[in-house]
């Protein structure tokens, strides 16, 4: 919620830490550690943390959110299209809506944050993977996307 609803990715980061204590192994903590600190900029770090998470035998859900993890990892190192391409293998990897509409809109966070002229049409493809469910924090995400975006 630090992460989603307020975008406060240092409180995100410490509520990660703290729970990455209690559960060492926990690779849905370790991942939202890796968001915290690659929305700081603090991509080495990030990249570390990822590198560590285990891949092998992993449910589809943890799977998809690695990818649509490693697509924030490289739209920030820069490289944009090998990151849409990650955001968008994860969308098609989710079978429930609520995570494949998350992915979307990070994907269209992401294009707006790197200025790419790709923005609107992911800010749409956003809009309309959301539109089938109804959970706070995605349209949270979706107003305050499209109010960046039109800002832009």
């Amino acid at each position: 919620m630090a992460s989603v609803a307020e975008e406060d990715f240092h409180l995100a980061e410490d509520f990660a830490r703290a729970g990455l204590q209690a559960n060492p192994d926990d690779r849905m903590l370790a991942n939202n550690l890796v968001v915290a600190l690659a929305n700081q900029d603090r991509l080495d770090e990030a990249r570390e943390w990822f590198a560590r998470i285990p891949r092998p035998g992993q449910p589809q859900t943890i799977e998809g959110t690695l990818l649509a993890t490693e697509g924030l990892l490289k739209f920030r190192s820069g490289d944009l299209v090998k990151g849409r391409e990650l955001y968008l293998e994860a969308m098609r990897n989710f079978e429930d809506g609520r995570h494949r509409a998350l992915a979307a809109v990070h994907l269209a966070r992401e294009e707006v944050i790197s200025g790419s002229r790709e923005a609107e049409v992911m800010m749409r493809l956003a809009e309309a993977a959301s539109s089938s469910v109804k959970y706070p924090e995605i349209t949270l995400m979706l107003q305050r996307l499209r109010r960046r975006l039109e800002a832009r």
